[in-house]
């Protein structure tokens, strides 16, 4: 999907697969819930100093991305935080979705607000449900 979503910009998506491939480790890092091996690790760490730096996509709109990347962390880490008091978990799930807005900004920047708007129900639509994200907390 994300191909369709970036209209197949080739730097674009490696931008947001290289984003996702950092973060995947970074979560399985803190949730320690996966086996997560030395050259997972090191493959995550080239990419985020190396990978992404380079990244024409990322460096032409850094100004625009950046911060929500920024934010997205931000996101992620007060989400763990209230996880792991298990509280306020429609919260959490909703910050833990906000990495989505890098893929609607860049669908943004390379097909403008029509086609950034047209893509925001679905890239919203294809994440993790309420559903599916308490059963994977255990709750359900």
């Amino acid at each position: 999907m994300i191909e369709k979503w970036l209209l197949g910009h080739a730097a674009a998506i490696d931008f947001i697969n290289t984003i996702f491939d950092i973060v995947e480790t970074w979560d399985d890092l803190i949730d320690k819930d996966t086996d997560i091996t030395d050259a997972d690790i090191n493959a995550a760490f080239r990419k985020s100093l190396v990978d992404l730096p380079r990244n024409t996509f990322y460096r032409e709109h850094f100004e625009r991305l950046n911060p929500l990347v920024e934010s997205a962390i931000f996101d992620w880490l007060t989400a763990n935080g209230m996880e792991r008091e298990n509280d306020y978990l429609e919260t959490a799930y909703g910050l833990k979705c906000s990495g989505q807005s890098l893929i609607i900004m860049s669908a943004s920047i390379i097909g403008g607000h029509e086609h950034a708007s047209q893509v925001s129900d679905e890239v919203r639509r294809s994440g993790e449900t309420w559903r599916q994200y308490i059963h994977n907390m255990g709750l359900v």
